[in-house]
């Protein structure tokens, strides 16, 4: 015997419709691996599957939520074909990610240059400036940095000797913290040419934030703290993101489930995962050209705060940060929204449940996969992370 989902009455387990309540019941389905597995998603297809991958991407691009909508769930193939989709789109943005990164590296180096107004000439005379007040070794650290090189070539002359006898104030009075300041314990790595460096820098040289912060730092020092590398977090959040999402959904609508379209929700989050994954990280790197052209800017308005008090940084500056701001947050809360609505679209077609009903697993599945990747995403590094093993 086996229980109709529908109305909850004992049925014989052959029988594929309910004698109660007359609904179809639905068919013993294998488990999603089971089914990857039978897809036979070899690294050969997928090479030469790009044209198809192509194709699908265009139409995704050109009807975001259409595409859904008349998407075929009944295919036998259709699990094949969305991961595929997804592997393939997963691995473009893995390539943009790096590449993001090394640009963002090179791009910080170009940024020192176009931050001096008479360079070479200028940074000739800063350099040595530095290495009168700063020890030998510090003053090697500090020309070795990029960030650091340009804070000095972007300040103004007066800024640049309010830096430069803080420094020589601090290399006598407190070289620990000048030490702390220059060489920057923590990891930076917020993809914007080290925005946070330069702002530890500032932070570290002001009398009153720097001795916070190195109270702080010894605090929390004492916690062992554990980070994956960026390209095993983005692998990682990616897999929790989709399987999370989905399973939500799929457990939200299972009643409604028919032998041709158990796995629809997998299936439309395979398709958003391989179509979002390379937009997203390509806004990201274009987000991190913007930030690093107005990394100048960002060094004087930080210099005008904690080095020359009461004065206001400059102008241009205060639009940058807003619109980085605005960069930053729009792009992901749009991939956000077009995923809910694009779950709504897709199961409705595939399961034929209300748009309220749709909705409300859709909402209910994404932000269960966004927490996912924060939650067990964080989970996942304490226990990874101090193995070495990532």
């Amino acid at each position: 015997m086996k229980r109709c989902p529908f109305c909850a009455q004992d049925v014989q387990e052959a029988a594929i419709k309910c004698q109660f309540c007359g609904e179809t019941l639905p068919l013993p389905t294998s488990a999603l691996l089971a089914e990857v597995a039978k897809a036979e998603i070899t690294v050969k297809a997928l090479l030469l599957d790009v044209p198809a991958f192509v194709r699908a991407f265009a139409g995704l691009l050109r009807s975001p939520v259409g595409y859904f909508r008349k998407l075929a769930y009944g295919e036998p193939d259709i699990v094949r074909r969305s991961m595929a989709f997804m592997l393939q789109g997963t691995t473009l943005a893995f390539v943009i990610l790096t590449a993001g990164w090394a640009l963002a590296q090179m791009l910080t180096g170009v940024a020192v240059l176009s931050g001096s107004a008479d360079s070479p000439e200028q940074y000739t005379r800063r350099s040595q400036a530095l290495k009168a007040v700063l020890p030998a070794g510090l003053a090697r650290e500090f020309l070795g940095q990029r960030e650091l090189v340009l804070v000095a070539q972007a300040l103004s002359d007066e800024q640049f000797q309010r830096l430069t006898q803080r420094l020589q104030d601090m290399a006598t009075t407190r070289p620990d913290l000048l030490e702390r300041a220059v060489r920057g314990t923590p990891p930076f790595d917020d993809r914007h040419g080290s925005r946070q460096r330069i702002l530890f820098f500032f932070f570290a040289l002001h009398p009153r934030t720097g001795a916070l912060m190195e109270n702080t730092q010894d605090l929390v020092s004492l916690i062992p703290a554990y980070a994956l590398k960026p390209h095993v977090d983005f692998l990682v959040r990616t897999v929790l993101l989709w399987s999370i999402t989905c399973a939500a959904v799929s457990w939200l609508l299972r009643r409604r489930g028919s032998p041709r379209s158990t796995w629809a929700a997998f299936v439309i989050g395979a398709y958003l995962v391989g179509f979002l994954g390379p937009l997203v990280q390509l806004w990201r790197a274009a987000t991190s050209l913007y930030a690093i052209a107005t990394l100048p800017g960002y060094a004087q308005a930080l210099a005008a705060v904690f080095l020359v008090p009461g004065t206001a940084g400059p102008a241009g500056d205060v639009p940058s940060q807003f619109v980085l701001f605005l960069l930053e947050r729009s792009v992901p809360v749009a991939a956000i929204v077009l995923a809910i609505v694009a779950l709504v679209a897709g199961t409705r077609t595939a399961w034929g449940v209300s748009r309220t009903r749709a909705t409300s697993a859709a909402v209910v599945g994404v932000m269960a996969g966004l927490a996912a990747m924060d939650v067990v995403g964080n989970l996942i590094v304490i226990v990874l992370a101090p193995t070495g093993l990532v």
